[in-house]
C-alpha cells in the first residue's frame, strides 16, 4: 500500500527542480516489499484535479516525487497546491490508499510522516526522494535550517542588471 510521506504546499526554498524552479511537490513512498507500476498511481487534489502516473515504478521502499506544478513539464501534476489548505488523495488501481488535508502552513515548512509512513509532523527539514528520519527537529522558523553544523547549505543569489 503505498502513502504519501512529505508534501510542501507553500515551498520557497525546500526544494528545487532541474529547470532551477521550485514548485510545490509531493512525495510518495512504497513500504512495502513489492514494485508498483506507476500507471497504477492516481493523485486527486481538493479541486478534483488528477494527476495519473506515467511510465516508471516505485521500487519497494522507494519514493517518487510529484511536483505540483500545474503541468508545466512532462510527468508534474496539472494542479497546484494551496498554500492555504488543499486535500491529496492518493490512489493505486482506483483505491485510495491514503488521504491528506494539509491545512495553512507558513512559507517553507512543510508535512512529513516520522517515521517514513509514520505520524504527520510539521517540518522545516525536507528530505524529497529520500527517508525523512526519525525527528522533525525543534524548530518551525526555515531561517534556522541555515545554521545547522551538520550539513553544507546552497545559497543561490540573483541580481538584476540596472540599466
Amino acid at each position: 500500500m503505498l502513502v504519501l510521506n512529505e508534501v510542501a504546499s507553500n515551498n520557497r526554498s525546500l526544494y528545487s527542480n532541474s529547470y532551477g524552479e521550485r514548485p510545490d511537490y509531493i512525495e510518495i513512498y512504497n513500504p512495502t516489499s513489492e514494485d508498483v507500476e506507476l500507471s497504477r498511481v492516481m493523485l486527486r487534489d481538493g479541486s478534483g484535479a488528477i494527476w495519473i502516473g506515467e511510465e516508471g515504478i516505485i521500487s519497494a521502499g522507494g519514493y517518487q516525487i510529484v511536483e505540483a506544478s500545474g503541468g508545466v513539464h512532462t510527468g508534474d501534476a496539472t494542479f497546484m497546491l494551496d498554500s492555504e489548505g488543499d486535500t491529496l488523495e492518493l490512489m493505486v488501481d482506483g483505491m485510495e490508499t491514503d488521504r491528506l488535508s494539509t491545512g495553512n502552513l507558513p512559507k517553507d515548512v512543510l508535512w512529513a510522516r516520522f517515521p517514513d509512513g509514520g505520524d504527520w509532523l510539521p517540518t522545516i527539514y525536507p528530505s524529497p526522494a529520500a527517508t525523512n528520519g526519525e525527528d522533525p527537529g525543534d524548530s518551525l522558523e526555515p531561517s534556522d535550517r541555515l545554521f545547522q553544523l551538520d550539513h553544507l547549505v546552497q545559497i543561490e543569489i540573483s541580481l538584476s542588471q540596472q540599466s
